[in-house]
């Protein structure tokens, strides 16, 4: 059972029957006080390699909300996830860390061994405006082999498109291998970053939700251009006649 509390002074306690709980929230619980867990001085609840609570076998958490501790299972982290290993606060890590506390609810509902995260970097992406964008992803390209291909003939059509290759060189961090790697800006991120995002929702309902809300907001932008264009022609109309 879950217990709820009111959140003034009028009402009472009601208990809740469930067989599972799920608590979504931000990079930080709106009151520490709400949660029995162990948490670091930010607030973030201390799970183990396989993203259970430290000292509660039954509850698991993901996301900004959690953060793992070294040597509480034994394992050691490493570059690739794993125990203690600090993870970026993106959409990218909790979706993936879903797929893991989904397996192993399961797993420990049945008793079966649960497995430790092991976290992907798949590349960053940003929305840089309405047009716009910055998608970097992973790919370390060998130094000669960059500079060769920038260049040759393909180095201006490259440019011209946003597209920019590292020099392969790697900087370490705790979770996560990056470099400068390969990085697209512009437009054409703009849409590879919406296809992305198109293609990460769960259902086909919300990619039709999602796409017919971009359309609509195009329209918006081009009948607000349009209507400042009319404006602008109306206005230098006007000053013509005056003179």
């Amino acid at each position: 059972t879950v217990q709820l509390e009111p959140s003034g002074p009028y009402g009472s306690s009601t208990a809740v029957p469930a067989d599972l709980v799920l608590w979504t929230a931000g990079s930080k619980p709106a009151s520490q006080s709400l949660q029995p867990f162990p948490a670091d001085a930010g607030g973030q609840l201390q799970t183990d390699a396989t993203l259970r609570v430290l000292h509660h076998s039954r509850v698991f958490a993901l996301g900004d909300v959690s953060k793992g501790q070294p040597g509480n299972d034994g394992s050691s982290a490493s570059a690739g996830g794993g125990q203690g290993a600090m993870y970026p606060a993106t959409a990218q890590v909790a979706f993936q860390q879903a797929d893991y506390a989904a397996w192993n609810i399961w797993s420990a509902i049945n008793g079966r061994p649960l497995l430790p995260f092991r976290y992907q970097h798949l590349g960053d992406m940003m929305s840089l405006g309405a047009t716009n964008a910055a998608v970097a992803l992973p790919l370390q390209l060998p130094s000669e082999l960059s500079a060769s291909i920038t260049a040759s003939p393909l180095g201006p059509l490259l440019s011209l498109v946003g597209l920019k290759l590292g020099s392969g060189q790697q900087q370490q961090s705790a979770a996560v291998s990056s470099g400068e790697g390969v990085t697209l800006e512009g437009p054409l991120a703009q849409l590879l970053r919406r296809a992305a995002y198109l293609y990460r929702q769960p259902t086909n309902e919300q990619r039709l939700n999602v796409a017919a809300s971009w359309v609509q907001q195009a329209a918006d932008a081009a009948a607000r251009l349009a209507a400042e264009v009319s404006a602008n022609s109306s206005s230098s109309s006007s000053s013509g006649i005056r003179r």
